[in-house]
């Protein structure tokens, strides 16, 4: 009997674990030509860049870059996020 409850109890914490790992969805940021705003999870874009590799960066604002840093999670960079003097 004592037996038969730590493989019920080994079972359940399996399972938990894996259920846990299944519904934790990663968080990811790509670099595209366009966000994907139109599915879920939806992509936010966060900067242009005008490369894939060893690229410059640029404000979203900025006109001219061919490629968005992308990301899935938070909600993006809003434009008065990347305003002001940087004093760091």
């Amino acid at each position: 009997m004592v037996r038969r409850k730590e493989v019920l109890l080994f079972g359940l914490i399996f399972l938990s674990l894996f259920l846990s790992l299944v519904i934790i969805s990663a968080e990811a940021c790509y670099i595209r030509t366009s966000c994907l705003t139109e599915r879920s999870p939806r992509e936010y874009p966060v900067m242009e860049l005008s490369g894939t590799t060893n690229a410059h960066g640029g404000l979203l604002s900025d006109t001219g870059l061919t490629y968005y840093l992308c990301c899935d999670f938070g909600d993006g960079v809003q434009e008065t996020e990347c305003t002001g003097i940087n004093t760091g």
